[in-house]
């Protein structure tokens, strides 16, 4: 019965990694991830066979660790939404609808299931084992999904959108006019492995980019077998790259670049002091090389030639929404939603009226709109239904809780920034297996407020995920420091 309940309690773990896997809810009008029904039953086991260690390690974690700050921040939230739909400031029912389903049905449990369940059913150490394991099976799965898009195998391909259903049921159930799977750029398939579309699993690998350099070069011994070990080790880097680059997407392709420079900042100035010469000639080789190449090859036809476009082509804003549509998009999205926030800076529009209140500002937007975002804006208008914006997480907590509430949410980032910093640089011994956890979350912290900035929502799976985790680091240490 133990072990039973043990295999269960990890079940969402592994239903993490199948972010598209849902089932149609006819009433709702959307599809429900599985994960979270797994991760429902998990935490009901948890209550009904160890109700007080849940509640007791709750109440510690809350106590000892930023966390209380997070609570104070999920309560401010639901009460100053409340109070605007009361007044009629805000659309009562979207406050509701919203509290309901993005904080008490999506936040809190993701919350509750990981700070619970690491420590007691599975250690720290055991647990990112687990998690890098289920990475490096994803990665793989990534070059075998490519190989039946490349080569049109139906076989491959329906297993793939089998498990990656929500994509099938958005042509089928809501009639989008886009494609299921097989996404094409430049007359190459662009992966999209298990995720909705490619650039979400582009924006996966790069969160995570910090763990795959950190386990993959780390000297210390992830696994007892040699072989598993460092096949995973020798191949995370590469595999992680390879299914970047395949997923054709050269936002996340410059992101992930720019990731992998802070991540080794510290080695490239050391590198360069000491080799300043040597790299002055391979970068003049290197440019030298660049400037033949882009002078004899097309690069038209490859995806690179947009970052290209962007940087050569663009006078105008004019310009830009022409040559980049989509990033365009959510810059403008993002423009108009500061804008929000600026004509309701203390309270915010209030939680979950986001869509009704963008759709409205847009029509006075005062800069132009890209066609897509027109003929969408159009249709939400005639269809009397929700606009499809690009949401930010930074933008939107801010148009829909006002400055106070997006500070309390800045001021607990901070705290658990700081801490993770701190145990890290007091981690003297790089040699034990915690090590590479506190760099791997130190820099994954930096790779989430980077996502946060560009494309992120407030009902974030991959976000509260790494903001329990932080959290459970956080508790572990100073747990230890007070038994030591």
């Amino acid at each position: 019965m133990v072990l039973n309940l043990k295999k269960l309690l990890l079940l969402p773990i592994i239903f993490f990694f199948l972010p598209t896997f849902v089932f149609w809810v006819q009433s709702m009008g959307a599809g429900y991830l599985y994960f979270f029904i797994v991760l429902y039953i998990a935490i009901a086991a948890l209550f009904i066979t160890d109700y007080k260690y849940c509640i007791n390690k709750l109440i510690s974690v809350y106590k000892y660790t930023p966390f209380k700050y997070f609570v104070w921040f999920l309560g401010l939230v639901i009460i100053n939404s409340l109070i605007l739909g009361f007044l009629g400031v805000a659309n009562i029912l979207n406050c509701i609808r919203s509290i309901i389903m993005q904080i008490i049905l999506f936040v809190i449990p993701i919350m509750v299931y990981f700070l619970c369940i690491i420590g007691k059913y599975i250690s720290l150490k055991n647990f990112m084992k687990l998690f890098i394991f289920l990475f490096w099976i994803m990665l793989i799965l990534g070059f075998i999904a490519y190989i039946g898009q490349y080569f049109n195998i139906d076989f491959i391909n329906n297993i793939f959108d089998f498990f990656a259903n929500a994509r099938i049921i958005k042509v089928e159930k809501l009639g989008k006019d886009s494609l299921a799977s097989n996404y094409e750029a430049f007359g190459l398939p662009r992966l999209d492995n298990l995720f909705e579309e490619p650039s979400f699993y582009a924006r996966f690998l790069f969160l995570f980019l910090p763990m795959v350099y950190t386990f993959g070069l780390t000297r210390v011994k992830i696994y007892k077998n040699k072989i598993i070990n460092l096949f995973v080790k020798k191949t995370l880097i590469p595999f992680t790259w390879a299914n970047i680059i395949l997923t054709l997407s050269p936002m996340f392709l410059i992101l992930s670049l720019l990731n992998t420079a802070i991540y080794f900042f510290g080695d490239l100035v050391k590198l360069v002091r000491k080799y300043c010469i040597i790299i002055a000639i391979i970068s003049i080789a290197i440019l030298t090389a660049t400037f033949i190449i882009f002078a004899r090859v097309d690069l038209s036809e490859t995806y690179l030639s947009r970052i290209i476009n962007v940087l050569t082509e663009i006078h105008s804003f004019e310009d830009f929404i022409l040559i980049e549509p989509s990033l365009a998009t959510r810059i403008i999205t993002y423009i108009n939603s500061f804008i929000l926030f600026l004509k309701h800076p203390i309270t915010g529009i209030g939680f979950g009226n986001i869509q009704d209140a963008i759709s409205t500002q847009l029509l006075y937007s005062p800069i132009a709109i890209t066609p897509e975002m027109n003929l969408k804006l159009n249709f939400a208008i005639i269809s009397n239904t929700k606009y499809s914006y690009n949401s930010n997480f930074i933008f939107d907590l801010l148009a829909t809780n006002g400055i106070f509430i997006f500070g309390l949410f800045v001021y607990f980032y901070k705290k658990i920034y700081n801490q993770i910093r701190d145990i890290l640089n007091n981690c003297k011994n790089i040699y034990v297996f915690n090590y590479p956890i506190y760099k791997t979350f130190y820099f994954i912290l930096i790779s989430l407020f980077i996502k946060s900035c560009y494309d992120s929502a407030f009902a974030d799976l991959d976000m509260y995920f790494i903001l329990s985790i932080s959290i459970v680091i956080i508790f572990n240490e100073k747990r230890w420091r007070t038994h030591a």
